[in-house]
């Protein structure tokens, strides 16, 4: 599941070990439900994934 730091952690997942405010990273789903409990992430949606890497449809739609 791909997460999104909303206070900055630090974890083992993703490339680097502290997390900064804005990160987004993979991890397990088991794992990631207990950091969007406390606040410290949220999930990024699919259509969230596809627009910050610049893979959407574009101005076309």
């Amino acid at each position: 599941m791909k997460v999104k730091t909303l206070v900055a952690h630090m974890n083992g997942y993703g490339e680097k070990f502290e997390k900064a405010v804005g990160d987004e990273y993979d991890m397990p789903a088991e794992h990631a439900g207990p950091l969007i409990e406390a606040g410290l992430a949220e999930r990024v949606e699919a259509d969230q994934a596809s627009a910050a890497t610049g893979k959407g449809r574009g101005a076309k739609g």
